[in-house]
């Protein structure tokens, strides 16, 4: 073979080579373009899926600190901390039945009361005016109020027991006494509004009696 065409050889072995090169590396970037690609779109549908939020899924309570009752406290106190954090708190209306149940569970008849209330034929769908599940939630209360509260009669003969036999016990500071004594008081100024006070802004009677029990 000649020296030509030893040269013409090599030459076209280069050209194959460089040809080969160019459409494996068009190959390899059409190949990045339609990975990247794919990927755009599975994150867009993550995202798409993440924000839907479809009122057949099971809701997901966020963790809020609230009180729980166990039929050892009082429940209209209970229950008012418990309707002004879920209104303040800014949680819908559909779901502060869950919410009440989720904190009543301690109490199997409050619980049981609430599931049954839950599942009545008149409760409204899920996806109901904010209003309706409302008004659904009061009637609970009035519920848990009738059947596992305590009358109002004895709630006040019992809070006034207390008072009028309340004292400072040997190991309590007089600050602690002092707010056990003015969340008493606030306790049965709800039942009986103006309760030891005279006249409005008259608090006479209250820090006579709280020196005496000091």
């Amino acid at each position: 073979m000649s020296t030509e065409e030893i040269l013409g050889l090599i030459q076209g072995l280069a050209a194959v080579v460089k040809t080969n090169q160019v459409a494996q590396h068009d190959a390899c970037l059409e190949t990045s373009q339609h990975i990247a690609q794919l990927s755009q779109a599975v994150a867009d549908l993550t995202a798409k899926s993440q924000s839907a939020s479809p009122s057949s899924a099971t809701p997901r309570l966020p963790q809020l600190s609230l009180p729980e009752f166990d039929n050892e406290e009082n429940l209209d106190r209970f229950l008012d901390q418990l309707r002004a954090l879920l209104i303040s708190s800014g949680i819908p209306a559909n779901l502060w039945l869950l919410y009440l149940k989720q904190q009543c569970r301690k109490d199997a008849r409050s619980y049981d009361l609430i599931s049954e209330h839950e599942q009545h034929a008149d409760a409204p769908p899920f996806d109901a005016k904010h209003e309706d599940h409302a008004i659904w939630f009061e009637k609970c209360i009035e519920t848990l109020h009738r059947q596992r509260g305590i009358p109002k009669d004895q709630r006040i003969q019992q809070l006034l027991s207390v008072y009028y036999t309340m004292k400072q016990n040997p190991t309590e500071s007089v600050a602690d006494f002092a707010h056990r004594f003015a969340e008493h008081q606030h306790a049965l100024e709800k039942l009986i509004p103006g309760i030891h006070r005279p006249s409005a802004g008259d608090d006479t009677e209250l820090v006579h009696a709280f020196a005496l029990k000091l």
